[in-house]
């Protein structure tokens, strides 16, 4: 008997220390969320999602369920060990799903040069863009290089120069980057007459690949700078009759909506600075489900 009570103290200890040990297996065996930040968080997983992961904090006795931006989630480690590790490209694209994705610019300097341009830009994805363009030229500040009137239409493909990963890690929007952006546009022109140009009017086609960079404020105002350089193709052009100058090379000079100038009607320079009004979320229905 007295053996029983001396043995039983150090039972009681090896039972205590059992127990502690499955307890603690217990609480390792429980999902791990770890953040970008390495930031490690105890949970059950309740719903593994492409832009949410919705958990309940492990150990906490209220029956409430977090949901948080899977793009800030590094890795998942489920209670079977499992490990579920997001494509990083997708982290990326889901980053943006609050982004606004259609922007309509005005071309803000291009009033002063005798024109002005009206542009609608939707984005695609992280990496590119469309932009269809619209150019009035004879609308504004009139004191420029010549007084021709006309209009033209553009179409442009933007591809962004960083990658959508590279991007998301510093916190930008799907439409700001630098970018590369070809475009090819249609051009009519009708020259002035206090020029005494050679010709009367014209239709060019140009090709300009433009170099440039967009800024995005708030996810509403955006600032967009470009410059390129291209060539163009007189499509068709009609002799003013009163003037006979076979020679006149000023008579080629095309302009449009004060961002695009062609010298010759074969080489074209573009420039411009457009503010812009972000609109249009699509994934706004779907991040109401959230």
């Amino acid at each position: 008997m007295k053996n029983l009570a001396k043995k039983l103290p150090f039972k009681i200890f090896v039972a205590f220390s059992f127990a502690l040990l499955f307890l603690s297996n217990q609480s390792s065996a429980q999902d791990v969320i770890t953040l970008n930040d390495g930031t490690k968080i105890n949970a059950n997983i309740v719903e593994m999602g492409e832009t949410t992961v919705k958990y309940k904090p492990y150990g906490s006795k209220k029956d409430r369920v977090i949901s948080i931006d899977r793009s800030i989630v590094k890795k998942i480690k489920l209670e079977e060990g499992v490990a579920d590790v997001l494509d990083p490209e997708k982290i990326s694209e889901n980053y943006y799903f609050n982004d606004r994705r259609s922007n309509l610019k005005v071309g803000f300097l291009s009033i002063f040069r005798n024109g002005l341009s009206v542009a609608y830009e939707q984005a695609l994805s992280p990496r590119d863009a469309i932009e269809i363009v619209m150019r009035i030229q004879g609308i504004g500040y009139t004191a420029v290089l010549n007084n021709n009137k006309g209009f033209g239409v553009g179409i442009a493909y933007r591809a962004n120069l960083s990658s959508s990963a590279k991007k998301s890690a510093r916190n930008a929007h799907i439409l700001a980057d630098y970018y590369m952006k070809p475009e090819f546009s249609i051009n009519f022109t009708e020259y002035g007459r206090d020029f005494s140009s050679a010709f009367k009017n014209s239709t060019n086609a140009g090709l300009v690949l433009n170099f440039g960079r967009e800024w995005v404020l708030n996810n509403r105002i955006s600032l967009d700078v470009f410059l390129g350089l291209g060539f163009g193709l007189t499509l068709n052009k009609t002799r003013n009759p009163n003037v006979n100058c076979p020679d006149c090379i000023f008579g080629e000079v095309t302009s449009a909506g004060g961002e695009l100038f062609s010298p010759d009607g074969k080489t074209y320079i573009s420039s411009g600075f457009r503010l812009g009004y972000l609109f249009n979320t699509p994934t706004k229905e779907a991040s109401k489900k959230l």
